[in-house]
């Protein structure tokens, strides 16, 4: 939890804590169901759900603007973060889009860096398949994607000062 004096306290859902550096980046996890695009046509734009994370990502971007609060989390927590990067995984691959639509899409925002539960799916199976290439074959993939899809399913966040040691090499 991070404290603030007026406008009560941002809880993002994990610090990411890089293997080769000494500044945290922040990963948001939102609801697999929420709508990442929406409109028709040539009219595709982020939804509201989008909107709303990237807002908050922002807000705890700008929370470690302040000396005082960056020296609080230190304390508190022995977490470093300055301009950290933001990371949201929202929402499913859009399927009523080109790849170079949804690209156009969310391209506009650059400060946080979204994902889908099917991007980070396909990343988490390359890990594990470059991780464990002799156990698994490529005719194992939907081993490999039934495992990844359990983890996604298991989306519970049971403390908000979580740390992930290695999650800077997932996204």
């Amino acid at each position: 939890m991070l404290a603030r004096e007026s406008d009560g306290p941002l809880i993002p859902d994990f610090f990411l804590q890089p293997l080769d550096g000494d500044f945290c980046d922040i990963l948001d996890l939102k609801l697999p169901t929420s709508n990442l695009i929406v409109g028709s046509k040539n009219r595709f734009r982020l939804s509201s759900s989008v909107a709303e994370a990237v807002a908050q990502g922002r807000d705890y971007g700008n929370y470690f603007e302040d000396p005082q609060y960056r020296s609080q989390v230190r304390q508190k927590y022995g977490l470093t973060a300055y301009k950290p990067q933001l990371f949201v995984v929202i929402g499913r691959s859009p399927s009523t889009l080109s790849p170079e639509g949804y690209r156009r899409v969310v391209s506009g925002n650059s400060d946080v860096k979204l994902m889908t539960y099917d991007d980070l799916q396909k990343r988490i199976a390359q890990m594990i398949s470059l991780a464990f290439p002799p156990l698994i074959e490529r005719s194992d993939q939907a081993v490999v994607e039934a495992l990844t899809q359990s983890l996604l399913e298991r989306r519970t966040v049971t403390s908000s000062t979580a740390t992930l040691s290695t999650g800077l090499q997932l996204l």
